[in-house]
């Protein structure tokens, strides 16, 4: 004896699995098999022996339809995007978006639930306060159809479907991993030869004093790196992947790229260094990562240019090994827009470095400010010493510094893969 309907139509595979008609149908001859069921219950408690005994079948049937049900909730998938619907105006102009393109109203709730945004937690490895990123796929590019065809969009999803990509930041030598931590904290010193990430300390600071130590950019890489002794292992300095999966995230979630406006200010303007969780340093927080931007410049693996000021860049497998690409970084000034040139193993589009920039504040896009220079290293966040708001904020980004120069309002920060 056959259920109305022995098996539930699949959610289609080769689009997002989030719409409600989709949904909607699939409940219905959910229900219809139950009302079946309570029909043939009670037509055997009147008497029906065949009925009775087939009724024990149809308990196995409805255990194959919750598995069933199961399997589809698996794939239940939560996309969310932004789209810059207008460049210029000091920070552009953006509106959240769903799978189709299409605007979404948010609340802070819709980033709560979401399991990537919720993934993102405290925890404390090898005694240092990290902050833990899950794994997520990204989709960017730009609009191909509806109310904001032509304009430059990113969305991330939990699950891989169609259309996505793992973010580089979840590679490492080539193999897809299902999260990285970063230092919750500015790097720290931890003795004498360790990079590390805890609370109430100054933060390690690069300097050209002779008095300070020096601690140029090499030197923080292997501090970060000397952690990884005695069976500990994959803590780093952190990279440019890391980082923009923090801003793409961030970005979708503040609505808007002006973090100082839309999160807070951080530490500036000041010739003194604060504390790692100074309440000045985490005004500049987002989702637990705190001196995001702000208080030190922090050094960043993974991006530098060469002699002719073209960004090279790490693979996107998680090699580490630096690719050239053909883009040069555009002179000093705002970004209006960010780099999309790709090949096959990089693409500039998945991490935010300026592909167009203007002198005037109020042409950019971003809220904060670039600079390059030939064969140098990049710093992120702008510091303390920055006189200007406008050159700091989360995607503030100077690439204009060579890798042995210190100062006392360097630093970087650790992560973990």
């Amino acid at each position: 004896m056959a259920l109305t309907h022995n098996t539930i139509t699949p959610i289609p595979s080769d689009g997002p699995n989030t719409l409600t008609t989709l949904w909607n149908s699939r409940y219905q001859e959910i229900d219809a098999n139950f009302a079946y069921l309570e029909n043939e219950i009670a037509a055997a408690q009147l008497g029906d022996s065949s009925l009775c005994n087939t009724i024990g079948t149809m308990a196995r049937k409805l255990n194959n339809v919750s598995r069933t049900l199961n399997s589809v909730g698996t794939r239940f998938v939560q996309i969310v995007g932004i789209v810059c619907t207008a460049t210029g105006g000091g920070a552009g102009t953006w509106q959240r978006i769903d799978a189709n393109y299409n605007a979404i109203n948010t609340t802070g709730e819709t980033f709560n639930k979401h399991p990537t945004y919720a993934g993102v937690i405290d925890e404390t490895i090898d005694g240092q306060a990290m902050v833990r990123v899950p794994l997520f796929y990204m989709k960017t590019g730009t609009v191909p159809r509806g109310d904001y065809v032509g304009k430059r969009y990113w969305m991330v999803s939990d699950l891989p479907v169609p259309g996505f990509s793992v973010h580089p930041a979840f590679m490492h030598a080539g193999v897809e991993i299902d999260q990285y931590w970063v230092g919750k904290y500015q790097g720290t010193a931890d003795g004498d030869n360790k990079l590390g990430s805890v609370a109430n300390v100054l933060p390690l600071q690069s300097s050209n004093d002779p008095v300070h130590r020096l601690v140029f950019f090499e030197d923080m890489r292997a501090l970060a790196n000397a952690r990884n002794t005695a069976g500990v292992t994959g803590f780093c300095m952190w990279n440019i992947y890391q980082l923009a999966a923090i801003q793409t995230l961030a970005l979708i979630e503040m609505g808007g790229s002006d973090s100082q406006s839309l999160i807070g200010q951080g530490h500036v303007s000041s010739p003194t260094t604060l504390v790692t969780d100074h309440e000045t340093v985490k005004r500049a927080a987002w989702r637990g990562i705190e001196g995001l931007w702000g208080n030190l410049g922090q050094m960043i693996d993974g991006l530098k240019t060469n002699a002719d000021a073209q960004y090279m860049i790490w693979d996107k497998n998680g090699n580490q090994t630096y690719e050239s690409t053909s883009k040069t970084a555009p002179a000093n000034g705002y970004p209006v827009q960010m780099a999309t040139d790709s090949a096959e193993r990089y693409d500039l589009g998945l991490v935010f470095v300026a592909g167009a920039t203007n002198l005037a504040y109020d042409q950019g896009t971003y809220g904060d400010y670039f600079k390059q220079a030939p064969n140098s290293v990049t710093y992120y966040g702008g510091s303390r010493e920055s006189v200007s708001g406008n050159h700091v904020g989360l995607f503030s980004l100077e690439i204009n510094w060579h890798a042995e120069y210190g100062h006392s309002h360097i630093g970087s920060r650790l992560a973990k893969v």
